[in-house]
């Protein structure tokens, strides 16, 4: 769970180690996109995840979304992810097949 130093939640972040040595996928959602605008919380966001990946001995972390969501994309972006390349109709949702981004960042070795 992601939260303020309140306490009070924006968020969750889920990270599972990928089938590759060094390597995991992660899924993020942030609930207002106040905060998902907001530097405090990119930049807290990308020391978690530089945390983590040193403790876990991780060196890449992948992260999905819908093509649709622009908000995510612009949010892994400040926090230091790539959009690697996009999967063509990867998802059906709501009827319909949709594109899936892939983003990547990549952690020094410690």
């Amino acid at each position: 769970m992601l939260v303020r130093k309140t306490g009070a939640p924006i968020g969750l972040l889920k990270v599972r180690p990928g089938r590759a040595p060094a390597t995991a996928s992660a899924w993020v959602y942030i609930r207002e996109l106040d905060d998902m605008a907001a530097a405090d919380v990119r930049k807290g966001f990308r020391a978690l995840l530089t945390e983590a990946a040193k403790q876990q001995g991780l060196r890449r972390i992948v992260v999905f979304a819908l093509d649709s969501e622009t908000h995510l994309h612009a949010f892994l972006e400040a926090a230091g992810f790539v959009c690697e390349g996009v999967q063509r109709e990867a998802v059906f949702l709501h009827g319909g097949y949709r594109d899936v981004r892939h983003y990547g960042v990549v952690f020094e070795k410690s």
